[in-house]
């Protein structure tokens, strides 16, 4: 079943997207960073029951659909600037999603238009990738262990991931852009994007079990920073 944030996320991106990005050399570009905070008590470590394959998976798989970090990060988090329209090359090298322990790694990750993504399995069992946008079927690809497939992403948006061998615990996001500016939270919930052109825009945060924040972003010739709070 596809989330109720997915399809917020899908026509806010088409919104957004009024033309082409356009690469271009970026002269006194500004530093932006900041960090993404669980501001509530630190949620207690979950678990999701396996119900196949326990002799390779376990009984239990630890459920990181929501990290945070003992200072309070919030992990997995992805950020983008809206509104840039021309800015540094948006770089294609190729990208990877493993089947690892029984579990998507990584688990979230942002491409570019064009990016390709190599998916395969180094667990010694059956795996499946199934990719959905919207209500729509991407890929869905069987994966034996010696099975390595290369897909290019040709449409932005949210991708979900998920394996249809009643490996029911196991998901994996990937947020596809026109332009280069989106990155994913580490561990301890920082962020920060380079050669951003001077202007106005906003920053959007999205994670799968908090949801979104918006908040607007003025960049000059300097660093700037702007945290974010949830719940």
């Amino acid at each position: 079943m596809r989330t109720w944030w997915i399809g917020v996320w899908l026509v806010l991106v088409s919104a957004a997207v009024a033309q082409a990005y356009e690469e271009t050399l970026v002269e006194n570009g500004a530093t932006l960073s900041g960090r993404v905070v669980f501001a509530g008590e630190r949620p207690a470590p979950a678990f999701q029951p396996v119900l196949k394959n326990q002799d390779v998976c376990g009984d239990r798989i630890p459920d990181e659909s929501l990290v945070v970090s003992e200072e309070g990060g919030v992990a997995n988090a992805l950020v983008e600037v809206v509104g840039v329209s021309a800015g540094k090359p948006r770089g294609l090298a190729p990208a990877s999603l493993d089947n690892e322990g029984c579990a998507f790694v990584p688990r979230v990750q942002a491409l570019v238009t064009g990016q390709s993504m190599e998916i395969r399995n180094s667990d010694p069992i059956l795996h499946d990738a199934h990719a959905w946008l919207g209500s729509r079927t991407i890929f869905n690809l069987g994966l034996p262990e010696w099975r390595r497939v290369s897909h290019e992403f040709e449409e932005s948006g949210l991708h979900e991931i998920n394996c249809n061998v009643l490996h029911t615990w196991m998901k994996a996001w990937v947020f596809v852009a026109d332009h280069p500016y989106v990155v994913v939270t580490g561990r301890d919930g920082r962020f920060s994007f380079e050669d951003v052109p001077v202007g106005r825009y906003e920053v959007r945060v999205w994670h799968e079990r908090l949801g979104e924040k918006l908040r607007p972003v003025e960049l000059g010739e300097a660093e700037a920073e702007v945290d974010f709070a949830f719940p």
